[in-house]
């Protein structure tokens, strides 16, 4: 008798989570006539991002890029460094530029963009300036540890 007892009670409770699936399911899928907010997955690349050589038809082609691979998003990495490579001159024209071409063309094509900044110049460093000194030529020289970074 206990045996039976137990078979009903896993069968009972195996039921119940069936039907509780089915009818989360159920309110799950979508009306007819709704429209989801996202149909499939985001298909996506990382584009090249702004260098202190940059050309905004390179901006331009990242984006036929990633049209030509029907890609909906891309993934861009601004260096904040080139963006800002001097304190109190403001962003540089030509950095906003390429980033405006890059948002105007991701625009057209109806791509989305997730734009990084990154990489802090040294300017902004709380490095002593021995370690700005012992960074390598070329476009990492302006790169540096943050100031006041948490590791």
């Amino acid at each position: 008798m206990p045996l039976r007892r137990y078979r009903f009670g896993v069968t009972a409770a195996l039921a119940l989570v069936l039907v509780a699936a089915l009818a989360a399911t159920a309110a799950a899928a979508p009306r007819r006539g709704a429209r989801a907010s996202l149909s499939g997955p985001l298909g996506g690349l990382n584009v090249v991002g702004l260098g202190y050589n940059s050309s905004l038809a390179e901006a331009g082609r990242s984006i036929a890029v990633a049209r030509g691979v029907r890609a909906r998003v891309v993934r861009v990495e601004i260096p904040w460094a080139v963006l800002e490579p001097r304190p109190g001159a403001g962003i540089d024209a030509h950095a906003l530029a390429y980033t405006d071409r890059l948002m105007a063309d991701a625009r057209a094509a109806d791509i989305k963009v997730i734009m990084t900044v990154e990489r802090t110049p040294c300017w902004a460093s709380s490095a002593p300036a021995p370690k700005h000194s012992a960074v390598p030529s070329g476009e990492s020289a302006q790169i540096c540890p943050p100031a006041r970074s948490g590791v």
